[in-house]
């Protein structure tokens, strides 16, 4: 029997054969599906209004710069709620500068006398006048100091005398770090 084929076998098979390729092309055209419905059809420029108008779906760039710390932060996104509804005019007035750039792309900017988000956190550690004191910002920020404190430099150990030497000040990323150095400040004010 393991020779001979019988007429059966030979549609039996031919319909496995056919299903198979039927589910495999089903397979890849889900794919496509999938896919197409994840990345979607690219979004169309949003249209440019000669009065500077923008509309819910216009791309916006926004862009602040600090010039404390110099840094410039941009955030680009479509329909962004605090300018979406708004002619440029309008904008104007919350102090924005606005102007369009390329396919319905609008750029707002604007400078902050503050300093950036990143930099609002840190903190320094220099000497002012006779003393030790605390600055706002990352080291060599320009300001008044924030604290003076009854620590003289020259009596801290050698390894804070030379930080202070080498960098002009010890810089602290957060407001925990400070703490923590304080601290020991004070631990050494006590011996």
């Amino acid at each position: 029997m393991r020779g001979i084929r019988l007429p059966g076998m030979i549609k039996i098979r031919n319909i496995w054969l056919l299903l198979t390729i039927v589910i495999f092309f089903l397979a890849v055209f889900m794919a496509f599906l999938v896919i197409k419905s994840l990345f979607g059809a690219p979004a169309l420029p949003a249209q440019r209004d000669k009065e500077g108008f923008v509309s819910p779906g216009t791309m916006v760039r926004r862009e602040i710069y600090y010039p404390a710390c110099q840094h410039l932060e941009v955030f680009c996104a479509a329909g962004l709620e605090e300018f979406a509804g708004k002619t440029f005019a309008e904008i104007t007035q919350d102090g924005w500068c606005v102007f369009w750039e390329g396919d319905g792309l609008a750029v707002a900017f604007r400078e902050s006398g503050r300093l950036c988000p990143e930099d609002a956190q840190k903190s320094y550690l220099a000497p002012y006048q006779d003393r030790l004191a605390i600055f706002h910002g990352p080291l060599g920020t320009a300001g008044d100091p924030l604290e003076i404190l009854a620590v003289k430099p020259e009596s801290l150990p050698e390894s804070w005398r030379q930080r202070l030497a080498n960098n002009g000040g010890v810089e602290f990323q957060t407001p925990e770090e400070l703490l923590s150095a304080l601290e020991s400040l004070d631990e050494l004010k006590e011996r």
